[in-house]
């Protein structure tokens, strides 16, 4: 299961509410377009738990992740996007966004990562009220 960091103050520049920072490394879940199970353990694959909060999400990213731009989006079961917003990776490794999730209902959706013209990656996510 996903522990949240304690919650941070944004800096000055922001003028927001408090943020709630999260990590989390990519690599622990499985991508919708990789197995259902694990191998070999036939665990069911894992889901990111989010809070409905303004989040700061510092994703690591998969191996052979380019830097760059990406566009990072929490869409519905239709793939629409209910809220997203643009952030850079300067070193392919890490990825670091802010979310506002408080108008999330508590239901699944998916995390989608898309980088230039690569396939979108897919993670399961449960918005939680806790």
């Amino acid at each position: 299961m996903l522990t949240p960091t304690a919650p941070k103050t944004a800096g000055p520049k922001s003028g927001s509410a408090d943020l709630l920072a999260i990590n989390i490394d990519l690599n622990d879940y499985s991508s919708l377009e990789g197995p259902r199970r694990r191998e070999g353990r036939g665990e069911e694959e894992k889901v990111i738990r989010l809070r409905r909060a303004r989040v700061r999400l510092d994703l690591k990213l998969p191996p052979a992740s380019g830097p760059g731009r990406y566009q990072v989006s929490i869409v519905d079961a239709y793939l629409r996007p209910v809220v997203g917003k643009q952030a850079i990776s300067p070193d392919g490794n890490r990825l670091t966004v802010e979310l506002d999730l408080r108008r999330l209902t508590k239901r699944s959706y998916h995390l989608r990562l898309t980088h230039g013209d690569d396939a979108p990656d897919f993670y399961r996510v449960s918005i939680t009220t806790e």
